[in-house]
C-alpha cells in the first residue's frame, strides 16, 4: 500500500512539473507589448478610452498560457463630468470596497497595479458620458467571474444576443458588452467570444465613426 502511494505521488508530481513546463515556455514564448511608451498622464486619458493589464503573477502566467498573450485584464476609463475626477470602470478583485463589477480612482486603480504592465488605447469617436454611466450602472449588479467549467465558452465563436442570462462574467467581458451597448463596438459575437487580447490588439469589430488608436505601454 506504501509503495501504491508512493507511486500516486511520484505521478502527481510528475504531472505538476510537466505543467510548470508548458506553462513556463508559453509564457517565454509570448511577447505582445506595445511598440511605444510614454508617462502616465491623466490628462492624456478620457472617458471611452480602453485601459489594458498584464499581471506579472501566476495567475497572468496561467491565463497567457491559454489566451496566447500577455494581456489578461481590461477596464474603460470615465471622466465625472461634474468634478472631471478620472475613474476606471472594470470588474475585478482588489478587497476592500473594490470587488466585483465597480468604478474606482484613476489614482488607486494606477496604485494598485503600479506592479503591473499598463497600456492606453484612445477612443476616436464621439462619446455620451452620461450615456457610458447609466450603462455601465446596469452592469454593476453581475458577479464577477472565476475560473470555473463554463470557461469552455472561451473556446467558441457565438453570435452576439442581449448579454443578460449569465449572473456571472470575466473583467473584458464587461468591458466589451460595454462598448457594444455604447455602440461603439458592433453587436457581431458574443462578449465571451472575444479574449483580452482582442481588446487590446484593436480586433474587435468597431461601428461607423469609432476605432481605437495602437495601444501604448504606461511607464510609472
Amino acid at each position: 500500500m506504501a509503495l501504491c502511494w508512493w507511486t500516486i505521488a511520484c505521478q502527481v508530481v510528475m504531472i505538476y512539473l510537466v505543467v510548470i513546463i508548458i506553462v513556463a515556455i508559453q509564457v517565454y514564448l509570448t511577447y505582445d507589448m506595445p511598440k511605444k511608451q510614454r508617462q502616465v498622464q491623466q490628462a492624456d486619458i478620457q472617458t471611452g478610452d480602453v485601459l489594458g493589464v498584464s499581471y506579472r503573477h501566476l495567475f497572468g502566467h496561467l491565463v497567457t498560457t491559454w489566451s496566447g498573450s500577455i494581456w489578461h485584464h481590461t477596464g474603460v476609463a470615465w471622466r465625472c463630468p461634474s468634478t472631471n475626477e478620472l475613474y476606471v470602470f472594470e470588474a475585478a478583485i482588489y478587497g476592500g470596497n473594490y470587488r466585483g463589477v465597480f468604478r474606482i480612482p484613476f489614482d488607486i486603480w494606477l496604485k494598485i497595479n503600479r506592479r503591473m504592465h499598463i497600456c492606453h488605447l484612445r477612443l476616436e469617436g464621439p462619446i455620451d458620458t452620461l450615456e457610458l454611466d447609466n450603462h455601465f450602472r446596469s452592469l454593476e449588479v453581475i458577479k464577477l467571474d472565476s475560473l470555473n467549467w463554463q470557461w469552455y465558452r472561451f473556446l467558441q465563436t457565438r453570435p452576439y444576443v442581449d448579454e443578460t442570462p449569465r449572473t456571472h462574467y470575466t473583467c473584458y467581458e464587461i468591458t466589451i458588452m460595454l462598448l457594444q451597448r455604447m455602440n461603439i463596438v458592433r453587436k457581431e459575437l458574443a462578449c465571451s467570444s472575444y479574449f483580452a487580447r482582442d481588446v487590446v490588439h484593436r480586433k474587435l469589430p468597431m461601428e461607423e465613426g469609432y476605432s481605437y488608436s495602437e495601444a501604448i505601454l504606461l511607464v510609472q
